[in-house]
């Protein structure tokens, strides 16, 4: 067995050799699409094809350079092994396809229907000429609903059901030799042939489902079975029972060029044809699932793929038998080129490339997918708010290969239709034509760098003590514990107790008057949710879809699109930063939605009228003051606004451009870099994360403003001297005890730190080492991936959204509780 207890089952396999595999599978409902994974011959690495669903097939050769795939929603792909590249083909309708196969002339079929319903098999044909002829007796007939790729398209094939007087059973698997000699199997007993001319039935003797058919040259086999397996061998123009005695219900059939085959199905069976002899060998890898599928390879060793394959499909496997020594090692992120000086340079990084993005909108921390810029202007290196080119990994994409725009992310994202998600800057100025070929060359010309670099010092790690870690008990003061969120990165449903729920990038955490905690579980999963008093998560906001609030909507029924704060007012209605959308909305006692800020537009206007008038960029933090009214970060507009009671909106902070100036002068002439989330300290004054500046900022009742702590520049020293002498990286939240002590999410360092009243800092959480460790026991030795909100219960316990680990944990008797 080689890799076990995937997310989501693997229904078929196939392959160039045996150093590259490529593992079809289904979707796992992570928001990354079916379950696609690829050995190089030295490790496994998940590919994504920008669709969502199941996928059944791929082709057990590639044919023009191409495999092919499919699966549900009619989707069928060409995937280049060369590039790792996907395109999707237009099909005539959404029906699941189980099957396809393409000759090497480029004739290709696809066959699908639905298992559990009569009749509903059908056949596709897509024909390499422009022109497909329709009629009696040519290769198809065209309904009218198919579409068309480049001239080529994919039919509805309306040949096939005349072969059998009639409609179709469910079609589960093609196979061919060329293109006048094509085999399909499915539901009843049923195979038909396609003899270059027309579709003909084949005698099988059995009106039992046959699930797959393989072979090589005028070697047919067909499997399948229900209580007992078949194999059927063809023999003079019908097929032969050749089954051995206890034979298990078959799902997949690979046949060798020598005439060895293997069959796999239920319950991890194998049966192996040699010299013409099938044995069935029982589940020689052991595993309590189903084999879905199998490969040979050119080498003879065998790839088998399957999982629980009742409806779930969840818990894949993939088992091999030959000579090769296969790891399990999966990579979790894309080893990528650095930036480096590649001959003559035409484009200036600094002077051109910059300037672009800066008109843009995309340097600042909520650009769409992630910012491009790093604080030091550094393209090659940059950091999104979840760390260094996650979504670009999770694509299988670098951020920038130099010399290659085609296969970096960045011009991926603001070409102009991207493959994946929305183009960057969505819904902010596009760049021009020649905009994007100025970025192209740069990229070609090696993405070099002539900016001044702002060095980062890197964390100090604390060193991970040897031997296994006291296991205390979670409420003993400086304990941490996970409280929530199984590490998954999913939507697994709302009913379950908190540490059996999955989150998706956790963003945030905040205790309502009640003292139940919410959660910003919407970076993917579009929700906020709430630990309810019985221990269950239950939805409070969101539906899983991205669109604008309406007015008078119930919360449960409000879409979300990356909101990236809840607050609660005096009166404990929740307010909700909308991010993504250019709104802050109230959601009342009635729990009903009432946008009070935003007037639709992206740009930031309308100081001094009413808030409803004003138009805002990216409303990332809210926080209520205590009076009616709120402050808003606007992170991309580098500044904080404030509405009062009355729907008034005034600048509080920041001039509008983007830099690290003002201090000892008034706060709405000062520079700000993607300010985030706020508190009110005991003396009234506004503190807030200056997340891009890697600082905290403080604006006093008379309206000036100072560093609070942090030095402007990237790293992590400081602690147990003053934390205006500290530097800190990216911090995203800060809370504070009612002793007046600060917790701060230093986000970028992956540690808690904590500014004393007599304003030293200490780190209070976390090793300054990226990970997941440490449960039950000091928080000073647990690892974090990313934390990015806090909150701080009655008990006075932290609670953090341990954001990259997709958790919330809990440190106990870390704070003093307020009164």
């Amino acid at each position: 067995m080689i890799l076990e207890d995937l997310p989501a089952a693997l229904l078929s396999v196939s392959g160039l050799d045996d150093e590259n595999v490529y593992a079809v599978g289904a979707d796992p409902g992570d928001g990354f699409g079916p379950l696609v994974m690829h050995w190089n011959g030295r490790y496994w690495r998940r590919l994504h094809s920008g669709i969502q669903g199941d996928l059944w097939w791929i082709s057990d050769e590639p044919v023009d350079g191409a495999f092919v795939l499919a699966g549900e929603n009619g989707a069928i792909l060409h995937l280049e092994p060369g590039t790792g590249r996907f395109e999707r083909f237009d099909t005539p309708d959404d029906r699941t396809i189980f099957g396809a196969w393409a000759a090497p002339d480029g004739h290709s079929w696809a066959v699908g229907g639905a298992a559990s319903e009569a009749g509903t098999g059908f056949v596709w044909v897509r024909d390499p000429v422009d022109e497909i002829q329709t009629g009696p007796g040519t290769l198809s007939g065209f309904d009218g609903g198919g579409a068309h790729l480049g001239g080529v398209g994919w039919v509805v094939d309306e040949e096939a059901p005349r072969a059998v007087g009639g409609q179709l059973a469910s079609l589960y698997k093609i196979w061919g030799v060329d293109p006048s000699s094509v085999w399909v199997a499915g539901a009843a007993g049923l195979v038909l042939r396609f003899d270059g001319i027309r579709w003909n039935r084949v005698e099988t003797g059995t009106d039992r489902a046959l699930y797959s058919i393989h072979g090589h040259g005028d070697d047919v086999v067909a499997v399948g079975g229900a209580s007992e397996g078949l194999i059927l061998e063809l023999a003079e123009g019908s097929f032969v029972d050749r089954s051995p005695s206890d034979t298990p219900p078959l799902n997949g059939i690979g046949v060798a060029p020598d005439g060895s085959a293997v069959a796999v199905g239920w319950g991890g069976a194998v049966a192996v044809r040699s010299a013409g002899v099938w044995e069935n060998q029982g589940s020689v890898l052991p595993t309590g699932l189903d084999y879905h599928a199998v490969w040979i390879d050119p080498a003879g060793g065998a790839w088998m793929v399957g999982g629980n394959l009742s409806e779930a499909l969840d818990r894949g496997v993939l088992a091999y038998r030959g000579a090769r020594d296969i790891t399990a090692q999966v990579a979790e992120d894309t080893a990528c080129p650095p930036s480096e000086a590649r001959g003559a340079r035409t484009i200036s990084y600094l002077e051109d490339v910059v300037p672009i993005l800066q008109r843009s909108g995309c340097v600042a921390q909520t650009c769409h997918a992630g910012p491009l810029l790093s604080s030091g202007f550094d393209l090659s290196s940059w950091e999104t708010s979840f760390g260094p080119g996650d979504q670009a990994g999770r694509f299988d994409f670098c951020d920038i290969v130099p010399g290659s725009p085609e296969r970096s992310y960045l011009f991926e994202k603001i070409s102009p239709v991207p493959r994946f998600g929305s183009r960057m800057p969505a819904l902010l100025p596009p760049m021009s034509d020649e905009d994007i070929e100025t970025i192209r060359v740069w990229i070609r010309e090696g993405a070099q760098n002539d900016a001044t670099p702002n060095l980062t010092i890197p964390p100090t790690a604390t060193p991970t003590p040897t031997g296994p870690p006291p296991m205390e008990d979670c409420d003993d003061p400086g304990i941490i514990c996970t409280v929530a969120g199984t590490g998954m990165s999913v939507f697994d449903g709302d009913g379950r107790d908190a540490l059996d729920t999955s989150f998706y990038y956790p963003l945030d955490v905040v205790f309502q008057p009640s003292d139940q905690l919410a959660i910003i579980d919407d970076w993917n999963n579009l929700r906020g949710r709430r630990i309810e008093t019985d221990g269950t998560v239950q939805t409070i906001i969101g539906t899983g879809l991205e669109a604008n609030p309406e007015n008078g909507d119930l919360a449960t029924e409000t879409s979300l699109h990356h909101a990236s704060e809840l607050a609660f007012d005096a009166e404990g209605r929740m307010l909700v930063a909308g991010n993504h959308v250019p709104f802050v909305f109230r959601v009342g006692l009635d729990q009903r939605v009432e946008v009070v800020a935003g007037n639709g537009e992206f740009s930031s206007t309308g100081d001094g009228g009413p808030a409803l008038q004003a138009s805002w960029i990216t409303p990332f933090g809210v926080l209520a003051d205590g009076a009616g009214g709120f402050w808003v970060t606007d992170s991309d507009a580098h500044t904080i606004r404030h509405v009062d009671a009355d729907g008034i909106v005034r600048a509080t902070a920041g001039d509008g451009s983007r830099g690290y100036t003002g201090d000892g002068a008034a706060a709405i002439d000062a520079q700000l870099d993607g300010p985030t989330r706020m508190i009110v300290d005991r003396d009234g004054n506004l503190l807030f994360c200056d997340t891009g500046n890697d600082a905290i900022r403080r604006i006093r009742a008379d309206g000036t403003i100072e560093t609070f702590a942090g030095t402007g520049s990237p790293g992590y020293t400081g602690d147990g001297g003053p934390a205006v002498e500290a530097r800190l990286s990216g911090p995203y939240d800060l809370v504070m005890a009612s002793d007046g002590t600060i917790f701060v999410a230093d986000s970028g360092n992956d540690v808690i730190r904590a500014i004393a009243s007599d304003g030293t800092i200490s780190t209070v959480a976390g090793t300054g080492s990226r990970g997941f460790s440490g449960d039950r026991g000091p928080a000073s030795r647990a690892q974090f991936r990313q934390p990015s909100g806090l909150a701080i219960a009655a008990d006075g316990s932290l609670w953090v959204a341990d954001t990259l680990n997709h958790r919330v944990r809990r440190i106990a008797a870390v704070a003093t509780p307020a009164p």
